[in-house]
């Protein structure tokens, strides 16, 4: 059933593009039933022949007829010049309509790729922000964690001097091991980032920045 109307739809597109015009429709009329002004009319004959109800052929009925008939001949043909130049500047007006539809078209299409070129831009640079981040955080937990691996370092050498040396390693050490753990998270973090930035630059390629 879907293929019959298909088909029935796409013969009648085929079958439009021969058939006249509005234009061309009202011209043939004009030409077949109107003649032009220069040229003489039908009804001029009517002037030589006699009247049927009276048979005179100076009838004043029958000038009077003619002349109605005439004048209605001149309104006629000037309606249809009128309506055929409407006709035209309608066929005009929706050839400029649909010329400025298929241009607005064109640019709300160009309007969505550059929301969509900006949205991917965007998503980017938050990556690339986030990775920057992590990377900063990473230098400052490792500068930390030298540092306290420095003061265990000294306490091994001087705990011999006082007990609480002990108490302060062990201490340290705890905070050593909170530090590692806490390294741990931001490096797994930062292997997760490098990653997705890693997927993210395969698929969009030069217009990923290049991370510091």
């Amino acid at each position: 059933m879907l293929d019959s109307t298909t088909t029935s739809s796409s013969t009648t597109v085929d079958l439009s593009s021969y058939l006249p015009s509005m234009e061309e429709s009202l011209q043939e009329w004009l030409s077949r039933n109107i003649p032009e002004s220069n040229s003489p009319s039908p009804l001029y004959s009517m002037l030589h022949e006699a009247c049927p109800c009276c048979g005179k052929h100076d009838c004043e009925h029958m000038e009077t007829l003619y002349n109605t008939m005439r004048k209605l001949e001149s309104d006629t043909r000037l309606a249809a010049e009128i309506g055929q130049g409407l006709l035209h500047k309608h066929e005009v007006l929706v050839a400029e309509t649909n010329q400025t539809k298929d241009i607005l078209e064109e640019q709300l299409n160009e309007f969505r790729e550059r929301v969509s070129t900006l949205e991917m831009l965007l998503a980017l640079q938050e990556t690339s922000l986030d990775f920057e981040k992590a990377n900063e955080r990473c230098i400052e937990i490792g500068n930390e964690l030298k540092n306290k691996t420095k003061e265990v370092e000294k306490l091994r050498i001087f705990k011999f001097m006082v007990r609480q040396a002990d108490y302060r390693e062990d201490m340290l050490r705890s905070q050593l091991e909170d530090t590692n753990q806490e390294l741990a998270i931001s490096r797994k973090n930062e292997l997760m980032l490098e990653s997705k930035y890693k997927k993210l630059k395969a698929r969009y390629g030069k217009c990923l920045p290049r991370p510091s």
